[in-house]
């Protein structure tokens, strides 16, 4: 493989990625919108149902590091790609035919779920093999680039289309948007290695423990894992009942909440183009400590109760999401220098499984506070309530779990290394 090759073909993978983050992002959007406005579902129902979206990290996560080892990452993706399309164009041909149910949305979201895992493991694992190490931090910067511009463009895109032609509409304009990410896989052209072979005593188990021990025993990934593991429980919980506070506690119509969605996902985009920036500018461990303003934004939730609903809340947003971003490219990159590459694919997958096993939690946890909270407050300042025990819990990890990250971030400098290189032509 030459480094045009590599360059030309995480160009096209890129390109289709981005095709299909903003299908994603279009259904994150109406997937909720339909159970809520569509099946009128119940505080709980909208809980579970952003639980499901996340069920598969801690039910899947531990083997899919296991299945990508074991075939061509290609095949993966593109196996994984067409069943997502088959799973979510099956939405609105049910709605068509009158059959739709929150339990078909609970059970596509979930099963989903399971092979966005596998296919983001892939990814993951093949971008070493695509870029050269000095090139790993701006494609990574790339791919979180596009999943920010995704934000911008699928809660607003997606909040026009289910105006105008309603929600299953725009799920299936997702559905078909893995079409681009399916043929940009099967484009690529540089040659993967095949699967590492089994030993006689490679066992299951032992490659499960393997890639686990080298997370928690790490100095800097155990810390960055457990802080994500916290971390994206409260933000989930913020997140579960952010569509019930728009519509039912500030009335907001659904045109208004995907633009102040997507205004919000500007600075996304902005924090995702400025992560290497950052690191050069205040170092990596301060860098992945400013993250923490992420769940210290959403504390502010309840002041859209009492000054102008859709202006408040288009503050918070803006100012609590360029953060995500800057730690996702930091930590990917922090996992590809210091992971061995036959271990790539197993530590990635142990690192989802903690750090994102929690998801579906935090979803249990917003819809059960939200119960309880409405039940006994009312619905707007229950809501409200909710996001606010969520932020707490988010910040909460920065403020305990990030200190050990930041100390021994020095543990990497080729991390900052990195950081410092040329930027990658990804256009």
């Amino acid at each position: 493989m030459t480094a045009d090759t590599g360059s030309r073909d995480f160009r096209v993978l890129w390109r289709g990625e981005s095709i299909s983050l903003v299908g994603d992002r279009v259904a994150t959007f109406a997937v909720p919108t339909i159970a809520i406005l569509t099946l009128h579902a119940t505080t709980f129902e909208v809980g579970l149902l952003t639980m499901a979206t996340y069920i598969a990290y801690p039910v899947s996560g531990i083997g899919a590091g296991l299945l990508v080892d074991r075939f061509t990452r290609r095949r993966m993706m593109v196996v994984a790609g067409a069943a997502r399309l088959v799973l979510f164009m099956s939405i609105p041909v049910a709605q068509r035919f009158g059959v739709l149910t929150i339990e078909q949305l609970l059970l596509v979201v979930a099963v989903s779920g399971g092979f966005t895992l596998l296919y983001d493991v892939a990814l993951q694992g093949y971008l070493p093999i695509l870029l050269p190490g000095h090139e790993l931090l701006r494609g990574n910067a790339a791919v979180e680039t596009s999943r920010s511009t995704s934000q911008v463009i699928g809660p607003a895109l997606g909040g026009a289309l289910s105006s105008a032609f309603g929600a299953t509409y725009a799920v299936a304009l997702n559905a078909t948007s893995f079409l681009g990410s399916i043929l940009s896989v099967m484009s690529v052209r540089t040659d993967e290695p095949p699967p590492e072979p089994r030993s006689p005593g490679d066992t299951v188990v032992g490659r499960l423990r393997e890639g686990f021990a080298f997370v928690l025993t790490h100095d800097l990934l155990r810390p960055l894992t457990l802080c994500a593991a916290v971390r994206n429980l409260g933000i989930t919980v913020t997140k579960t009942v952010i569509f019930l506070y728009a519509y039912r506690a500030l009335h907001l119509s659904v045109h208004t909440t995907g633009v102040i969605l997507a205004t919000g996902a500007v600075t996304s985009v902005l924090g995702a183009s400025v992560a290497g920036r950052a690191v050069r500018r205040f170092g990596y461990g301060r860098t992945l400590l400013f993250t923490v303003s992420e769940g210290v934004m959403w504390l502010m939730a309840p002041l859209a109760l009492l000054g102008h609903p859709a202006a408040v809340l288009g503050v918070i947003v803006t100012f609590a999401s360029p953060w995500l971003p800057i730690w996702n490219s930091q930590v990917a990159v922090a996992r590809q220098v210091l992971a061995p590459a036959r271990l790539q694919s197993r530590v990635l997958a142990s690192i989802r499984t903690i750090g994102w096993g929690t998801l579906p939690l935090g979803s249990l946890l917003g819809g059960v506070l939200a119960v309880v909270f409405v039940g006994a407050f009312g619905e707007r300042a229950g809501l409200a309530l909710t996001i606010v025990v969520g932020g707490l819990i988010a910040t909460s990890a920065g403020s305990w779990l990030l200190a050990p990250a930041v100390r021994n971030s020095r543990q990497v400098p080729r991390a900052h290394w990195l950081a410092n290189r040329p930027a990658v032509e990804v256009s």
